[in-house]
């Protein structure tokens, strides 16, 4: 027998044999998704269109501890925004986060979050750049990861055979570039260490 109960306060200690919550699936997009506060509690995300924006509901028609689960099954990063909006973090390719608002005051809320990778230990991305890959003057390359970070705060090492000043550019999650400096074309290959920064 089915039973709808719109709202349920527990105290103390209850017990649930099983749960299922209601998700939602949206193919990214260069767009901006804004959720509600009748927007299912499970948000998956799916295909490879970047610069897919998550935008928080309005805080002042939450609740205190309303929750979110972010499943990001595409091959982008997905940005997550409240309701401003301003930036609260970018989700990498498939990760996951638990999204929860602390304070409903005002729009924006206060929003606290937890994330995952599915390569939660990867923390350096290592590889080689061809030196046929260089071109324009100066000769640049840009490195794509196959998984993002979860952002930009990463540190950059190149390592080339010829003699170059070489430099990094255009950092952001999904990839950087490399900059020779100069307009000679290169005649070997050029290695690249991308370490996330922190402690384990």
């Amino acid at each position: 027998m089915s039973h709808i109960i719109d709202n349920i306060i527990v105290e103390g200690i209850g017990k649930i044999d099983a749960l299922s919550l209601d998700l939602t699936s949206t193919v990214t997009a260069a767009g901006t998704q804004t959720l509600t506060a009748s927007s299912t509690s499970q948000q998956v995300y799916t295909g490879s269109t970047a610069a897919q924006l998550i935008k928080a509901p309005d805080a002042t028609t939450l609740s205190v501890g309303h929750t979110y689960f972010l499943w990001n099954q595409s091959t982008v990063p997905v940005a997550f925004q409240n309701n401003t909006p301003t930036t609260q973090f970018t989700l990498a390719a498939q990760g996951r986060a638990r999204v929860t608002v602390t304070d409903i005051s005002s729009a924006a809320g206060v929003w606290i979050w937890a994330t995952e990778t599915q390569n939660a230990d990867l923390k350096t991305k290592a590889g080689t750049v061809s030196a046929g890959t260089f071109a324009g003057s100066p000769k640049t390359a840009t490195v794509t990861f196959t998984t993002a970070f979860a952002d930009a705060n990463y540190s950059v090492t190149v390592i080339g055979q010829d003699g170059r000043s070489w430099k990094y550019g255009s950092k952001i999650a999904a990839s950087f570039s490399i900059n020779t400096q100069a307009n000679t074309a290169l005649t070997a290959a050029v290695d690249w260490i991308a370490t996330y920064q922190g402690e384990n």
